[in-house]
């Protein structure tokens, strides 16, 4: 079974916060093309590996577990969560569209809960930026390919995440979310 890692901006860098947006649909859409084409391609099964954050992993996770009926045995998902508490600062959509994807993904991490990928300084659970970076090598480190939408400059997780990806000699597909 071969992984795949993604990261990419939260909706403040893409179509806004809201969900149904025509900007965000098209990311969707190119998710939805992305997964459908290596399952075509190849008879290998996939595990989509995801962050779960607000944005791009959450769509990822959406498309993702839409498709699972059609690729049965074939395709899964796995969330990747910095810390238990992710959600708290959302508003209240928000985390009900989040705990709603999480009944459907076929693993769920804790990130912080795991060897290696802790902060010592901070209560396992809660928040810390740390815990982001660490949340994205686990998912570089697990994965065998990764998908990054990625505008190409803005410091934070998804530059850290391609970066990382790079810096190990993995393969990481990178687009520039205006160019989907």
């Amino acid at each position: 079974m071969l992984r795949v890692g993604v990261s990419g901006h939260r909706p403040n860098r893409l179509g806004g916060y809201v969900w149904e947006s025509q900007f965000n649909h098209s990311i969707r859409r190119f998710i939805r093309d992305f997964l459908i084409e290596i399952l075509e391609n190849t008879t290998e099964s996939y595990t989509v590996v995801t962050g779960m954050d607000l944005g791009f992993d959450q769509f990822v996770a959406d498309v993702a577990i839409k498709l699972k009926e059609k690729y049965k045995g074939r395709l899964f998902v796995e969330a990747a969560i910095p810390f238990r508490n992710q959600p708290d600062i959302w508003n209240s959509e928000q985390r009900e569209r989040y705990y709603k994807l999480l009944e459907s993904v076929d693993a769920l991490y804790y990130v912080d809960t795991l060897v290696g990928y802790d902060d010592p300084v901070v209560y396992c659970g809660e928040f810390s930026i740390r815990k982001l970076f660490n949340r994205n090598m686990y998912i570089v480190d697990t994965m065998d390919k990764g998908l990054a939408l990625y505008n190409g400059y803005s410091e934070g997780g998804t530059s850290h995440f391609v970066a990382y990806a790079k810096n190990l000699g993995k393969q990481v597909i990178v687009r520039e979310p205006n160019n989907i």
